[in-house]
């Protein structure tokens, strides 16, 4: 979430060009839209695609040994002007692998990283260029071969009737080890390259009639080719509630689409909630709290009580699970666990949890949900009657602007827009983090008709314009907010019927 928005708005039309859609204000092209013939989207793919080289340094730290020679560092001197102070010089150093993150001057050790983002062909979105030009699914195949970065899941989706999923991104080809682990910047461990785009994960016209990303683990377990991709991905829970609802539905709408990008039903909480039952409390408030969630409907909508029941209650599932679970040595360093493994151990207790896994498990729960009901009552007061998960004092949206920290109040409500009550959270499709306040989600969402263009429907946050005195700085906030999408007009006609202003550039 970030003020100006990280997307842009915009229909490029010109000869060979008519596309629209989103795409971030500095990057040319189209990343997220439609032309005449097809309609694509992204979400984030997983590839492992950094590596850390460590290197023993010569006795003056100068330079480092590679192939059996020490090989002078490549050294770029710069400056940083500090205010009311002398400019500070600083040296930045580079290995044949990329940039020095660390030199070790007493051990003679040095850190570099190799990025793949750094390799030639690393321009990120740049590829969007060649898929708004795209007329079937092979044309934006070969078009996606070019898209190095960032690591993403590509979908589309044709007037012919075709659609297909390429996983994209730059995977180093590690021929001698798993990259988990930094290794020696000696010469042993090479890559060999850049595994090409086209082998990695891709799917045309499955038979499931859909395809569903959600950042998630979606790759067939017959892929060949898992050392390319990453070891950690994005809970399940919102890819498999896409499955849920598409597999069950027969005939889909710009409407019912639209629902779906924005729906907020937490299936965790499904398996979660019924635990309860097995927990005896003595607190009023907490008895009430439990028969209030255990007739949920498991949405987290921004006007339900029981969503900032479950919400608070996560929270704290998650802290003291990682209590019992996780070793001593690692508690400074993981606070929490992730959902699907506490689920794991909290539906299936064993020897993890203690001697009496059943207990333990029974008091995890006790004891989250008494704190969670402590926690609400502070926030809201006793009357469980006002408790609400959409509020300025449990789940809202404030976008704060970059000078948000040195103005005075009256401009902040200028520049930085909200507070705004939010339903969702990190493990729903609509996706609003766990925090208190929203500060990473989808700002942009599109959902297209192909059989009428015109029909295509978006949201944006919080406006087109980056200036505080435009009407459209962040007129589109309160409707993002709402989850309520704005049209997206592609024809003349249509255009025209929404158009505000005009403003024509004409050379001298």
């Amino acid at each position: 979430m970030a003020v100006p928005s990280l997307r842009y708005l915009v229909h490029l039309k010109a000869p060979g060009w008519d596309v629209i859609g989103g795409g971030e204000p500095a990057i040319p092209g189209v990343a997220i839209g439609h032309n005449q013939h097809g309609a694509w989207g992204l979400t984030i793919f997983g590839i492992d695609s950094e590596d850390l080289y460590v290197y023993q340094l010569n006795a003056s730290n100068s330079a480092y040994r590679y192939r059996g020679a020490f090989v002078p560092f490549t050294t770029t001197r710069d400056s940083v002007v500090v205010k009311n102070a002398p400019a500070v010089g600083v040296a930045w150093q580079y290995t044949r692998h990329g940039p020095v993150l660390y030199v070790d001057s007493v051990r003679h050790v040095a850190v570099a990283l190799r990025a793949g983002w750094l390799e030639v062909g690393g321009a990120p979105y740049l590829a969007s260029l060649r898929l708004d030009q795209a007329t079937t699914w092979s044309e934006a195949r070969a078009a996606l071969t070019y898209a190095r970065m960032p690591a993403l899941n590509w979908i589309w989706a044709d007037t012919s009737g075709t659609i297909g999923w390429q996983a994209a991104g730059a995977a180093p080809v590690r021929r001698n080890w798993d990259g988990l682990m930094p290794v020696p910047g000696d010469g042993r461990y090479e890559w060999g390259g850049l595994l090409p785009i086209a082998q990695l994960p891709h799917v045309t016209n499955p038979a499931r009639g859909f395809v569903g990303t959600a950042n998630a683990f979606n790759v067939s377990p017959s892929y060949t080719r898992f050392d390319a991709l990453a070891r950690s991905w994005a809970e399940p829970f919102r890819h498999d509630r896409v499955h849920e609802v598409l597999d069950s539905t027969t005939a889909a709408t710009v409407q019912s689409s639209g629902a779906l990008q924005h729906d907020a039903v937490a299936i965790a909480s499904r398996q979660l909630v019924p635990l309860l039952r097995e927990v005896t409390f003595t607190s009023a408030a907490s008895k009430a709290a439990r028969d209030t969630l255990l007739q949920w409907n498991h949405a987290l909508t921004a006007d339900s009580r029981a969503a900032a029941i479950y919400a608070a209650w996560e929270r704290r599932l998650l802290t003291h699970t990682a209590d019992i679970v996780l070793p001593l040595e690692m508690r400074p360093v993981m606070r929490t666990v992730p959902l699907s493994r506490t689920i794991q151990w909290l539906t299936r207790p064993d020897s993890l949890l203690g001697e009496r896994p059943v207990d333990a498990r029974n008091f995890i729960l006790f004891r989250a949900f008494n704190e969670a009901v402590s926690d609400l009552r502070q926030r809201f007061g006793d009357d469980m009657s006002t408790w609400r998960y959409g509020d300025a004092r449990m789940h809202y949206v404030r976008i704060a602007h970059p000078l948000d920290g040195v103005v005075t109040d009256s401009l902040k409500a200028v520049l930085s827009p909200g507070p705004f009550p939010r339903g969702g959270y990190a493990q729903t499709l609509l996706a609003s983090s766990n925090t208190d306040n929203q500060t990473a989600g989808a700002s942009l969402r599109v959902v297209m008709d192909l059989a009428d263009w015109d029909r295509a429907i978006a949201t944006n946050t919080p406006g087109q314009s980056g200036d505080p005195r435009s009407p459209f700085y962040a007129n589109l906030f309160p409707l993002w907010a709402r989850n309520q999408f704005v049209p997206l007009p592609y024809s003349p006609r249509a255009v025209k019927a929404y158009t505000a202003d005009v403003v024509q550039l004409q050379p001298r």
